[in-house]
């Protein structure tokens, strides 16, 4: 069964590959507490937006730096993919858990990254348009829970924007 994971996260870790540190990424704009960028991953265009928490809550000593992105990807025909840094490494088999307003999702988490599962992207994206914050839980492989917040002014519009470079509806 750890095999089957293994290779479930080896197959999908590119498809939600964190571009925030594409270094050769062009900014599109900043549109309240969201960016978003456009890069070249080959000769396939790849677009994103990305935010930092507006507040964390964990006991911890020392923490990489947080994101959360939706990337577009539309060579792979894939849209709207959320996807989490946590700037730690979460406990093996713990899943994280996003939340906007009343509903929350539960992520994969595996390595310093979390992603949507399933078809969970369009519901997740569509309750973001709609919220005004997002909460992210998750717990290190040393046990430190935490809770990022992230704020949702500007996420419509950085997706739209991203939307726009590549090609998304």
């Amino acid at each position: 069964m750890k095999r089957v994971y293994r290779l479930i996260v080896a197959v999908a870790a590119p498809l939600v590959a964190f571009p925030v540190f594409a270094g050769d990424s062009t900014t599109l704009g900043t549109h309240g507490s969201w960016t978003s960028y456009v890069y070249k991953e080959g000769a396939n265009k790849v677009c994103y937006m990305t935010s930092s928490p507006t507040r964390s809550e964990g006991k911890y000593a020392k923490r990489d730096p947080v994101f959360i992105n939706v990337t577009h990807r539309p060579a792979s025909k894939s849209f709207g993919v959320v996807s989490v840094i946590a700037g730690y490494v979460y406990k093996d088999g713990d899943a994280a858990t996003l939340e906007v307003g009343d509903k929350a999702f539960s992520l994969n988490a595996r390595g310093e990254l979390a992603w949507a599962k399933g078809e969970d992207d369009k519901a997740i994206v569509a309750a973001m348009k709609a919220g005004s914050d997002v909460a992210v839980k998750g717990q290190s492989e040393r046990g430190t829970k935490t809770v990022d917040h992230f704020s949702l002014a500007g996420f419509a519009a950085a997706l739209s924007a991203i939307g726009k470079a590549c090609g998304a509806r």
